[in-house]
């Protein structure tokens, strides 16, 4: 019969053998997971790092116990270095990845619309990582405003766009990086040598949305949507609300469109606004 010693190297291979076979699960679970969600695959790092890692505890115990020899101690040893490494780095690895690429939109509020108020309808949907990499430059309103705090914000991979928002009613619709994030300030754009009113905002309605091009049937998705009030003395934070309602009406009206850098503002006239929000039906 096999000595106990013999028993011990038998179980302590077998053990190690498995971990091993974990080991290989764990790095195609991760891989997937970091393919989707790098939070999960974090996740499946510690459980499975610390199930293969108390394998080798395991074996290295079985080892002392039994086996009480000098060149087995120092392999399970050897095992218990190799495994706590390997946790310790793909842990330190994990936790050290770069935060999400993000996409910031400033929108400089100009007169009429910070003057009387209005509705700024903000769209975010994103774009593949490679398009995002090779976004053209072009017309950006944050580009000559040095002073924009959100600039100190960015980090390698970020961009910054700028759009002017004028009319009583601004539909911007802007990009950012698949699996990345986004957000967007507003900020008053004054006259030179002229005090204008304060700017103040109100979030009313979040979600997302899109709209049906009457001429063509393509159905356009928004991902995200942000209906911002603009507070002034002629609208109302129902005009607002209204005009959410009508915002497909009021895009199949064809407002004029401007393209940024990153965005796409769309400026309707208030004759167009006024249509399309008390007669959206006569438009079709």
């Amino acid at each position: 019969m096999p000595n106990l010693s013999t028993r011990a190297s038998f179980m302590s291979r077998t053990i190690y053998g498995l971990g091993v076979i974990v080991s290989v699960l764990f790095l195609s679970v991760l891989l997937a997971a970091f393919l989707s969600d790098w939070r999960a695959a974090l996740g499946v790092l510690a459980f499975y790092g610390m199930f293969g890692l108390g394998l080798v505890f395991l074996a290295m115990f079985i080892l002392l116990y039994h086996g009480r020899r000098r060149s087995s101690m120092k392999r399970a040893l050897l095992y218990l270095c190799l495994a706590t490494g390997a946790v310790s780095g793909g842990l330190a690895w994990g936790f050290s990845e770069e935060p999400k690429m993000k996409a910031q939109l400033t929108i400089y509020v100009a007169p009429p619309l910070i003057e009387t108020g209005g509705t700024v309808i903000v769209v975010a949907n994103p774009i593949p990582l490679e398009k995002w990499q090779n976004l053209a430059d072009g017309e950006n309103a944050a580009d000559a405003d040095p002073a924009n705090e959100k600039r100190k914000e960015l980090k390698p991979g970020d961009r910054l766009f700028g759009v002017t928002a004028s009319t009583k009613v601004s539909i911007i619709e802007f990009v950012y990086p698949e699996g990345g994030t986004f957000g967007f300030n507003f900020t008053a754009m004054e006259e030179p040598h002229k005090r204008g009113p304060p700017l103040r905002t109100k979030e009313i309605l979040i979600g997302d949305g899109g709209y049906t091009n009457w001429k063509t049937g393509e159905d356009v998705t928004w991902d995200y949507v942000s209906v911002i009030h603009v507070l002034g003395p002629t609208v109302s934070e129902g005009n607002s609300r209204g005009v959410d309602v009508y915002s497909s009406e009021i895009m199949n009206l064809q407002p004029q469109k401007t393209v940024y850098e990153g965005a796409v503002l769309y400026s309707p006239t208030d004759e167009q606004v006024d249509k399309a929000v008390i007669e959206p039906e006569e438009q079709r």
